[in-house]
């Protein structure tokens, strides 16, 4: 297959169905837990539920990605916002399993200290867990916006070239829905400042609902980018049609869409631009004839790519977009597989393991 095999996105996607389940359970579960937290300090039930529905406002604002079109101020707002709510709401109930296996322990064993009264408290306990679970998702929504450069050195010993060609690879930056432009300003200053021979945008580099004017300002930025071997995109299925749309207005700026192509770099490694996974994308083995065996060889994808032929043209390099928590580097053969966590998220704001990431890659070839 030329993709990731339809019964590993079959998982995946049943996965993503059974977190959102949980993730509905648990949240039911924190509505009545606050709900008899509200009720002590004798809060009328319509503000509770007022509170809560201007909160799920905001998250499905966030989910969908189209706080941007209001303002880059209201889009920061509404991700911070969405963090901590989402946190308090899906951690709550697990603080409350944990404190009931403690009171269970404490009535098994006798307990009768000061911690296991803290434990037993009906309101103090509960104020805590919205505490920390509020810290939690501020962490993910700083986390998410703390950009890390994340380092790969691969030498291809068969091509005794001395050659070296530095890289940067970018994904999922979703500029205009979840990144804003002062938030791109400062990546692109990051990349400045690595001063790359290459510069690669892996997919979704512009969001889904950005307008024609945060294009412009987005392009404006881009093409300020130097980097001697070009400035190349590839499309993800979020800026899918935006790319396609404005691939002229992007060409004129010197910002290249690679879909479904082959080009030749001016040091002479072979730059293989991939499509997101939809009906127009070519075969793999169509775009793998175009690559010469015996010259170095980059792909960049958003999707994962898994071919027989990869390893039959000699392939190099394939960067892409890691699958949840598969990112990094691994080899399968002669090829090297970089797969990069992103910068934002696929679905709610917040970063709690994986890092937002720029990544540099020293090709030796």
């Amino acid at each position: 297959m030329d993709t990731i095999p339809f019964k590993v996105l079959s998982i995946f996607s049943l996965l993503i169905i059974l977190i959102a389940i949980v993730a509905a359970i648990l949240y039911a579960y924190s509505i009545l837990r606050y709900h008899d937290l509200w009720k002590r300090g004798k809060v009328p039930v319509w503000v509770y539920g007022l509170i809560h529905i201007l909160s799920l406002g905001i998250s499905v604002v966030a989910f969908l990605q189209v706080a941007g079109l209001v303002s880059d101020a209201f889009l920061l707002i509404c991700s911070a916002y969405t963090a901590l709510y989402s946190a308090i709401m899906m951690l709550t109930p697990v603080f409350c399993f944990l404190r009931g296996l403690v009171r269970f322990l404490g009535k098994k064993c006798k307990w009768s200290g000061k911690v296991y009264r803290f434990f037993n408290h009906p309101t103090k306990l509960i104020l805590w867990f919205l505490l920390i679970s509020a810290v939690f998702g501020a962490y993910g929504f700083i986390h998410e916006r703390y950009i890390t450069e994340t380092e790969y050195v691969v030498t291809v010993a068969e091509k005794k070239e001395e050659k070296e060609m530095s890289v940067v690879f970018l994904s999922d930056l979703r500029i205009g829905s979840c990144m804003t432009q002062s938030e791109l300003s400062d990546v692109v200053e990051i990349i400045k400042e690595i001063k790359p021979d290459l510069v690669l945008f892996g997919g979704n580099t512009i969001g889904r609902h950005s307008t024609k004017q945060s294009l412009q300002d987005t392009i404006e930025k881009l093409k300020a980018i130097s980097a001697p071997n070009g400035i190349y995109l590839t499309e993800g299925p979020e800026d899918a049609q935006i790319l396609e749309q404005s691939a002229e207005q992007l060409e004129q700026a010197g910002l290249h869409v690679l879909q479904d192509q082959c080009v030749f770099l001016n040091n002479g490694v072979q730059l293989v631009g991939c499509r997101a996974d939809c009906k127009g994308r070519k075969p793999l083995s169509y775009i793998l004839g175009l690559v010469n065996p015996e010259k170095p060889s980059v792909i960049f994808s958003y999707d994962g790519i898994e071919d027989d032929t990869l390893q039959k043209k000699k392939v190099d390099v394939v960067l892409s977009r890691g699958i949840g928590s598969q990112y990094g580097w691994n080899k399968n053969g002669t090829i090297n597989f970089l797969g990069t966590a992103g910068i934002h998220s696929d679905l709610l704001p917040g970063k709690y393991i994986a890092p937002s990431e720029i990544v540099k890659l020293q090709f030796r070839f």
